[in-house]
C-alpha cells in the first residue's frame, strides 16, 4: 500500500489528497477523517490469520509541532448553595477526675522578734535614730508635707558638706530653687573661687561674697580689690551702674530720692527731690547745695589757690592770688555781711584788694598794713 505523508500543524478543516483518498482533519479529535471514497458497510470479520513474525523495530518518528492553543471554554454556572439543617449539639463530656493535693511544704522557721521602739513620737515629727534600738520623734524638726521647720531651743545649724571623700575637687554646695518644675534661682558655694553667690540662672553669680568679705553686683567674677574691703556695681551693658536711695517719704520709682551713677567716663549725683544736697566734716556742715536753684552756702572760709585758710598768709592770700585765678562772677553781686564780728578782728595786708561795698559795723578790730582809702 502507498504511503501517506500528512502535513504538519494541520488546522481544523484541512484536507489532504493523495493516492485516490481525501482526509479531512477533526481538531476537536486531533486526527485525520477519510471523506473520499466514503467508506463501505463492515464486513464481517475474516478468520484469525497466523501470527506473523514481530517486525522490526521502527525508527522514532519525528516530534510533531505543538498544536494551537485552543480557545478558552465558557464559565460554568455556579451551582445553587446547599442547605442542611443545623446537628444537635453534642453531649457534655465528663469532668475528669481531680488531682490528689501535693503534700504540705514544711514552716519556715520564726524570724527574730522587732526590738525597735519610738518614744517622743507625735504628728509630722521625724523620726531619727537613737541609742541601740531606740528611735526618736523630734519635736523640733517636723515635716506636713509642704512646710520643713527646724527649730531651736537656742539657735540652728544647717550644714552642707561637699568633697566628703576628700578627693580634692572643686565640689560645690548648691542650694537650687524651682517653681512648677522650672529653675528659679540658686544659693552656690563655688569651691573654685571660695566665693557665695546668689543666682537667678545657673551659676550666674549676680551677688557673690568673697572670702575676705569684699562684695559685687553684676559683674559674675570676683570683686576689685584695689581697697581694703570692697562693694562693687558693675553693670556689663552700656546704661551705667547706680546706687538708688529712697524713702517712704520720696516715694520709690525711678524719679524720686537720689542716684549715685557711674556712666561712662562721668559720675552724676542725682537729687530729684526738692531739696538742699549738704556736704559736712567732722559732724559739721560745711557746704550747702540749696534747693534753690543757683545758690550755694558755705559755712566757713573758702580759700582759692591757698592749703592755708584758718590765718593770715601773706605769700599765698587767702581769696587772691595769681591772674586771672580766684573768684569769678559773671552775672550777678558779691555780698559781704553788713557786720564783722569776728573774734580776734581782722588782718588786711598791702598787697591784697581789701573790697567791701556798702555800709558795714566793724564789732571787732580790724589792722590795715600800709596805706588804704575808706570811703
Amino acid at each position: 500500500m502507498a504511503a501517506f505523508n500528512f502535513p504538519n500543524s494541520p488546522s481544523n478543516g484541512d484536507t489532504y489528497s493523495a493516492n485516490g483518498y481525501t482526509y479531512t482533519y477533526n481538531s476537536a479529535n486531533t486526527k485525520w477523517v477519510r471523506t473520499s471514497p466514503s467508506l463501505g458497510a463492515q464486513g464481517a470479520a475474516g478468520a484469525q490469520g497466523a501470527q506473523g513474525a514481530a517486525g522490526a523495530q521502527g525508527s522514532a518518528g519525528a516530534q510533531g509541532s505543538a498544536g494551537a492553543q485552543g480557545a478558552q471554554g465558557h464559565q460554568g454556572h455556579q451551582g445553587a448553595t446547599g442547605s442542611g439543617a443545623q446537628g444537635n449539639v453534642g453531649a457534655q463530656g465528663a469532668a475528669g477526675a481531680q488531682g490528689a493535693a501535693g503534700a504540705q511544704g514544711n514552716a519556715g522557721a520564726q524570724g527574730a522578734a522587732g526590738s525597735a521602739t519610738i518614744t517622743n513620737n507625735a504628728d509630722n515629727r521625724i523620726i531619727t535614730g537613737g541609742s541601740g534600738s531606740n528611735l526618736v520623734g523630734e519635736s523640733l524638726l517636723t515635716f506636713d508635707g509642704n512646710v520643713l521647720l527646724v527649730g531651736s531651743n537656742s539657735y540652728n545649724i544647717l550644714e552642707m558638706r561637699a568633697d566628703e571623700n576628700n578627693d580634692g575637687g572643686n565640689d560645690d554646695n548648691i542650694l537650687k530653687f524651682t517653681h512648677d518644675g522650672t529653675f528659679r534661682a540658686e544659693m552656690r558655694y563655688d569651691e573654685s573661687s571660695s566665693s557665695l553667690e546668689l543666682s537667678t540662672s545657673d551659676n550666674a553669680g549676680h551677688l557673690m561674697i568673697d572670702s575676705a568679705g569684699n562684695v559685687n553686683l553684676g559683674k559674675g567674677s570676683a570683686t576689685s580689690t584695689n581697697y581694703g574691703t570692697n562693694f562693687q556695681i558693675h553693670d556689663s551693658g552700656t546704661s551705667g551702674a547706680s546706687i538708688h536711695l529712697t524713702t517712704s517719704a520720696t516715694g520709690g520709682s525711678n524719679s524720686d530720692g537720689i542716684h549715685l551713677v557711674q556712666q561712662g567716663d562721668h559720675f552724676y549725683h542725682w537729687l530729684r527731690e526738692d531739696g538742699d544736697m549738704v556736704f559736712a566734716t567732722n559732724a559739721q556742715i560745711r557746704f550747702t547745695l540749696n534747693k534753690t536753684p543757683g545758690f550755694a552756702e558755705f559755712n566757713n572760709s573758702v580759700g582759692i589757690q591757698t592749703t592755708n585758710i584758718d590765718s593770715a598768709n601773706l605769700s599765698n592770700p587767702v581769696g587772691a592770688g595769681h591772674s586771672l585765678v580766684g573768684l569769678y562772677i559773671g552775672d550777678g553781686s558779691l555780698m559781704f555781711s553788713s557786720a564783722l564780728s569776728r573774734t580776734g578782728g581782722y588782718y588786711i595786708s598791702t598787697d591784697v584788694n581789701a573790697l567791701n561795698a556798702g555800709p558795714v559795723t566793724l564789732n571787732s578790730n580790724m589792722k590795715l598794713d600800709g596805706t588804704w582809702v575808706i570811703v
